[in-house]
């Protein structure tokens, strides 16, 4: 019995899976991009917000790190990620170390749908004024002369943001750009499994099928509800909080 799924989210309360929890890793401070000769704290966590048993393993650029701690200072850019015993790899983190004089910063982490603070900063902030954000070389409304603004409902796309602001240099005024960002969006739930509780079922015996998912632990308040369908049909009452759906009795005629 060939079926396919769809998932809607909504708010709050989640479901828990079978699927095996992804670690969570977080940045302090929280912002992925940084100026060189700064230091970033990198701390690993499980779904339940407390590490298991046993050793945390660091990966920078898929290579293992020497390091078994659940929080760790980095100085060096590029791709972070960590596990536990009781947790899965988490989502790579990539994290920038600038020299340059003028960054523009995102707040990290950020999933689908969320809304980002963008932060444009100077190397000496005090010395630098009239901000000025863009997207894909567009100015965003709105942003004049702002410390900070938010991008609403960001997605997973290839969109490249960046800042401009002036210098104070002396008694003149230099205009300086900082280098275009892609923001870090996150999946919200892995891609969804169907399992069956019988993958050759009797006829007149009773199947549950399951939607196997994970919701990110970082996002506790959103409710994922499911659907299943056969041929196209919807199962069931439809909507679900319920990742499974009881099937009392399996016959010839509920093959599609």
């Amino acid at each position: 019995m060939l079926l396919w799924l769809l998932l809607l989210i909504l708010t709050p309360g989640r479901e828990q899976s079978g699927v095996a929890p992804k670690a969570v890793l977080l940045l302090n401070p929280p912002w992925s991009t940084a100026f060189k000769g700064e230091k970033v704290a990198l701390i690993c966590s499980s779904i339940s917000h407390s590490l298991a048993q046993g050793d945390t393993y660091w990966y920078h650029d898929e290579k293992l790190l020497k390091i078994k701690h659940d929080k760790i200072q980095i100085t060096e850019p590029g791709n972070y990620q960590c596990k536990t015993r009781g947790s899965s790899l988490s989502d790579a983190v990539h994290v920038e170390f600038s020299p340059d004089w003028l960054i523009l910063q995102a707040l990290h982490p950020v999933f689908e749908g969320d809304n980002v603070i963008l932060r444009c900063q100077g190397k000496d902030n005090k010395n630098t004024h009239q901000k000025v954000y863009y997207k894909d070389g567009k100015q965003l409304p709105n942003s004049y002369n702002l410390e900070k603004i938010t991008v609403n409902s960001v997605s997973r796309d290839n969109s490249k943001y960046h800042c401009t602001a002036y210098r104070k240099f002396y008694i003149l005024d230099i205009e300086v750009t900082s280098k275009p960002l892609n923001i870090q969006v996150q999946e919200l739930f892995l891609h969804p499994v169907l399992r069956a509780s019988s993958s050759t079922p009797i006829e007149g015996s009773p199947m549950t099928l399951t939607c196997e998912t994970q919701l990110s632990p970082q996002r506790p308040d959103v409710q994922l509800q499911f659907s299943l369908f056969r041929d196209s049909q919807t199962l069931g009452l439809g909507w679900s909080r319920s990742p499974r759906l009881q099937i009392p009795a399996m016959w010839t005629e509920d093959s599609g």
